[in-house]
């Protein structure tokens, strides 16, 4: 889901927004992509080699949440206007 929302953000971005808000928004599609394509090809290379290298993907993949999760919190609660 997660690659599916990247390339769709990457693909339809609104002009609308400004140049700022269109710039940030491709970075950080840009990162979920490049966090992502790696999980998605180490779990397709567990399928038939190494089953370890599900579970690297896997880290790949938490540490990617983690990293998501400590940014929306440090929003929410710590960044004031």
């Amino acid at each position: 889901m997660l690659m599916i929302l990247a390339v769709a953000g990457l693909s339809h971005q609104d002009m609308r927004k400004g140049l700022a808000t269109v710039e940030a928004n491709g970075r950080e599609f840009r990162l979920i992509l490049e966090c992502e394509i790696p999980v998605l090809a180490l779990a397709l290379a567990s399928l038939r080699w190494h089953k370890k290298l599900f579970w690297v993907g896997w880290a790949i993949h938490a540490a990617f949440t983690v990293f998501v999760a400590v940014i929306a919190i440090w929003l929410e609660f710590f960044w004031h206007w």
